[in-house]
């Protein structure tokens, strides 16, 4: 398995609503699957905010028309779906969108609260094409998470029109996957991940909750199929890595108990660790310059006492 301290993060390109990144290497295959769990996650599972439901002012329904309004409502709540908003509150929100007399009406005739901002205020909602034309919306913004079905209940309230909503701030998440080495491993994977939002929310932003929620769901796996929490798994590698440092160590050739001339042939062909000579033929070993009959045999003697293999 390739090493996981291998694993580097860079920032290919970043601007407005736009990241693209680089992740890996990977072994060969992972690519796919890390990649394409990275985007279902960007994709459904980040937290937005979107509008819910709305009340248009004498209209019982959203196939209703306004008189001196150029669209029914339901154009309209396409339109106001088109904004994307910022919540700061856990709340549900409700803004006003209260216009008269002959006019374009867009995302800035919208009145906010504190706890709500627009990104994209400049999008065209509809026109009020006649001077006595009067539009009065109240619009409800809440947080939420990926895609939500309108809530049909609302309808109970009177004047009330649910509207379904995708509080993702995510349009769009594309993954390549690139050749990637590390020294003599040429057939690596390496993620090309490129995200665009809604604006409200920087990629890095929302690449950032995915990686979390990624580590929550993998690390809570981890758990409920070995027994083991998360923390203790850590001090279990820890320990075991320390243990593996510390025995490598014990087996530096100039540590070991071996005879001069062993010592001094082992050595001087390049060989510091007794574990550089693991999988070697008896043949090999016999071919180290310096060795006689009998070093061979200390040798072998010594790495089958430390079970490292040695091939027939």
């Amino acid at each position: 398995m390739f090493a996981v301290d291998k694993f580097k993060f860079k920032v290919l390109e970043e601007k407005e609503g736009l990241g693209k990144y680089s992740f890996g290497p990977f072994p060969k295959g992972y690519g796919i699957t890390i990649g394409n769990a990275f985007r279902r996650i960007l994709l459904s599972s980040t937290e937005g905010a979107a509008i819910t439901s709305v009340s248009v002012k004498g209209a019982k329904h959203e196939y209703s028309t306004v008189p001196g309004v150029l669209d029914d409502v339901l154009n309209i709540i396409l339109k106001l779906k088109q904004l994307a908003f910022k919540c700061y509150s856990t709340e549900p929100q409700t803004l006003a969108l209260d216009v008269k007399g002959k006019k374009v009406v867009t995302g800035k005739d919208i009145k906010l609260t504190a706890e709500v901002e627009i990104a994209n205020p400049e999008i065209e909602i509809t026109e009020l094409t006649e001077a006595s034309a009067k539009l009065n919306i109240e619009i409800v913004v809440e947080q939420g998470v990926g895609y939500h079905a309108s809530d049909e209940s609302k309808r109970k309230q009177i004047g009330v029109i649910p509207v379904d909503s995708n509080f993702s701030p995510v349009k769009k998440v594309v993954f390549e996957i690139e050749k990637a080495r590390v020294g003599q491993q040429t057939d690596l994977d390496e993620i090309i991940l490129t995200i665009k939002t809604n604006g409200v929310v920087a990629p890095k932003d929302v690449l950032d909750q995915a990686t979390n929620i990624y580590n929550k769901v993998t690390s809570r796996l981890v758990t409920a199929i070995t027994g083991v929490a998360e923390e203790e798994q850590v001090v279990e590698e820890a320990s075991e890595k320390d243990e593996e440092e510390s025995l490598s160590s014990d087996l530096d050739i100039d540590k070991l108990n071996l005879s001069a001339r062993l010592t001094h042939s082992l050595i001087k062909s390049g060989y510091k660790n007794l574990t550089d000579l693991e999988g070697k033929t008896v043949e090999e070993i016999m071919e180290i310059r310096g060795l006689g009959k009998k070093s061979v045999e200390e040798l072998i003697d010594i790495m089958k006492s430390y079970k490292l293999d040695i091939k027939d």
